[in-house]
């Protein structure tokens, strides 16, 4: 039998309705879809172009230590790009370009046998934006190196001995300095602001330091970093907090430019540069008071991203692709934070030392043995509330308390090196003191040396330690016997 199947037809009106209705469907999710796969894409582009960058910063470091591995001298201070010939990385100019990505290594000394390595990677977004990433690490002269790094001190050192000084005139008292290569970079502040408050000492001859040339930045300097040939200074200007001095001519600095730091109406009070990236802190600020600036254009810097830490930041230290803040906050006189995206800086570890009323005032991280040594102001003299505390920062992102002391007045700077760690304070007998610190959790003191003032910072290089003095005797260069 056969079966038969019934038939139905759309009237043509309803087949239009219908079609009419299905396109009307079809634009809006259409055009909902438009803007999230915009999104998804730009989104993918950037995080692509991330990715690269990051892998060209990675294959700079890993350029580097082979050019160390190869010759030490090599590994050259200043900026420089990369070659590959034969297989073989090289230096070559003073940065290179991969695929529209531009790649900029630094090279600056921290000892003799060490050296700090960063690596920027710049490129330009679709939109127009200039991107940016830096990694950092520190390499060793290993043919040079001993276990534990005992070579960096020599001589005995519970009989140190002054070498030389230099007065920066009446009125006038040093705030900060950098060294490299016998060369000291000095900031001050001064009674009249028309005086200078940043010098370039030549200290080849430690006995005889000689003042080669200086500048006016303004109401005076409180910190100063060295990075290729600019030193990044922290300015007692609320708007210009941040400058940039040329030192590539010692006999004749020249401030190239200066940025007031969005958000903050407060004076600049410490600084740290890795390559052409600064880190600035100032003083407590109703904004931010931790600022990440791009400086790859010296004459114009760019802020790139920023935190509010809630109190003075202190001072600003780099170890292991992290910054070590000291800081005045109660519950975190020391954080550690992440600028691997300098557009998003991030606290990685937050730590309240014992005490309430002591402010950081320096930090120091020994990269013999990763231990990191924090300063504070005085509090009150409590048994407990010690103005110097020492932390294994082995994992940067969790420092393990080893250890401190009690000074009973500021500690307002430390350096760390083989077992001695120096300490400059605000004792009126000894302004400068050395400590054993072979047993962290009993640090035994050594020696003491007194100055005319406090001592406000403190820097090494080759044995010599130079310290800057809160007096118009500015510089002390001190050596062991």
């Amino acid at each position: 039998m056969k079966r038969m199947t019934r038939r139905f037809c759309l009237a043509p009106a309803q087949s239009i309705l219908e079609v009419v209705v299905a396109a009307a469907l079809f634009a809006v999710i259409v055009s909902s879809l438009v803007p999230f796969l915009h999104n998804l894409v730009g989104r993918s582009s950037r995080e692509g172009s991330l990715d690269q960058g990051l892998s060209l910063a990675q294959e700079g470091l890993e350029a580097a230590r082979g050019i160390r591995d190869r010759d030490w001298t090599a590994l050259a201070v200043g900026d420089h790009g990369l070659t590959l010939a034969s297989n073989t990385w090289g230096f070559q100019g003073t940065s290179d370009t991969v695929a529209g990505f531009i790649r900029a290594i630094t090279v600056s000394e921290i000892t003799p046998n060490e050296r700090q390595v960063a690596v920027n990677v710049r490129w330009m977004e679709p939109d127009a934006r200039m991107k940016s990433v830096t990694l950092t690490t520190m390499l060793a002269d290993w043919r040079n190196i001993t276990t534990g790094g005992s070579n960096l001190l020599s001589g005995n050192w519970q009989n140190p001995q002054t070498l030389g000084s230099m007065d920066v005139g009446p009125g006038n008292s040093a705030t900060a300095l950098a060294v490299r290569s016998k060369i000291v970079y000095l900031t001050a502040t001064a009674s009249d602001s028309k005086k200078n408050d940043f010098y370039i000492v030549d200290a080849t001859d430690g006995t005889h330091p000689i003042e080669k040339g200086s500048l006016n930045t303004g109401p005076g300097l409180q910190a100063v970093a060295i990075s290729g040939n600019y030193a990044y200074v922290a300015n007692s200007d609320k708007t210009a907090q941040l400058q940039i001095i040329d030192i590539s001519n010692p006999s004749a600095p020249q401030l190239v430019s200066s940025l007031r730091l969005t958000g903050n109406d407060e004076e600049g009070l410490s600084v740290a540069a890795s390559g052409t990236t600064a880190y600035i802190g100032t003083f407590q600020a109703s904004g931010p008071e931790f600022f990440v600036v791009d400086a790859s254009d010296p004459v114009n810097p760019s802020l790139k991203g920023s935190i509010e830490v809630g109190e003075d930041v202190g001072d600003i230290t780099i170890f292991q692709n992290r910054l070590f803040l000291a800081t005045a906050k109660d519950s975190g006189e020391l954080m550690v934070m992440n600028v691997n995206d300098p557009l998003f800086p991030a606290l990685t570890a937050t730590i309240d030392i014992l005490g309430d009323s002591e402010n950081g005032t320096g930090i120091y991280v020994n990269v013999q043995d990763h231990h990191a040594y924090i300063t504070r102001t005085v509090g009150g003299n409590h048994l407990t509330h010690h103005e110097l505390a020492i932390y294994d920062v082995s994992n940067p992102d969790a420092p393990i308390f080893l250890g401190s002391r009690n000074f009973a007045d500021d500690v307002n700077t430390v350096f760390a090196a083989d077992n001695l760690v120096f300490s400059g304070t605000g004792n009126s007998n000894e302004e400068f003191q050395i400590f054993d610190v072979t047993d962290p959790a009993n640090l035994v003191y050594e020696v003491g040396l007194n100055f005319s003032q406090i001592a406000s910072d403190i820097a090494f290089e080759n044995n010599i330690i130079y310290v800057a003095v809160r007096s118009n005797d500015a510089l002390r260069i001190i050596t062991s016997q």
